[in-house]
């Protein structure tokens, strides 16, 4: 089983986070971001890299049990030991896909 890293929040998530709009229940969202984060925290290397970055990635995160639900992208960088959140919008990127 892969180390789990650990994950901070850099300042522009959390400012970012505090911009998404408000009909997002803030409930869900943690219930949201606590799997994709235990995902990462494992793996980080298995979610796409942006193009034209070195290290920046990015993982799209939505309700499974709402099919026409919102969807939210958070984007990462990570290392040996830790998981950096960078940013978090409604928009995945266009990377091509």
């Amino acid at each position: 089983m892969a180390a789990l890293r650990q994950i901070i929040e850099s300042p522009d998530f959390v400012a970012a986070r505090r911009m998404l709009p408000r009909e997002i229940d803030v409930k869900r969202l943690d219930e949201w971001l606590a799997g994709a984060m235990w995902n990462i925290a494992r793996k980080p290397q298995d979610f796409p890299r942006v193009p034209d970055t070195k290290n920046l990635h990015y993982i799209v995160v939505a309700d499974p049990f709402d099919s026409g639900s919102l969807s939210l992208c958070v984007w990462y960088t990570y290392d040996k030991t830790t998981v950096t959140l960078e940013h978090i919008d409604q928009d995945p990127p266009d990377d091509g896909r």
